[in-house]
């Protein structure tokens, strides 16, 4: 089957991504966890699964762990958590 796509429509918003492509205007391309629980309900069905590029490394440098805001430390452990839960997972 093949499809011609008609339109133009460019996104930078994340979120504006995942709410037309649940709304039926066309399709996207967005990280698995933002759509991961669209995917689980069937509201988005996953297109090109075969394609996927490998996941990347996330690395965090920081200079000090005396010297680093709170704010640092509860967002490295919010990732290292998610990570742990396989939140970014497919």
């Amino acid at each position: 089957m093949t499809i011609t796509p008609q339109g133009n429509l460019t996104l930078s918003n994340i979120e504006a991504v995942v709410t037309c492509v649940s709304s039926g205007l066309g399709i996207g391309c967005v990280g698995l966890w933002h759509v991961k629980s669209s995917l689980e309900k069937g509201q988005v069905v996953e297109l090109f699964r075969k394609s996927r590029p490998d996941p990347l490394a996330v690395k965090i440098y920081f200079p000090s762990r005396d010297l680093q805001p709170k704010k640092v430390r509860v967002f490295i452990d919010y990732l290292l958590e998610m990570k742990k839960n396989n939140f970014f997972e497919a």
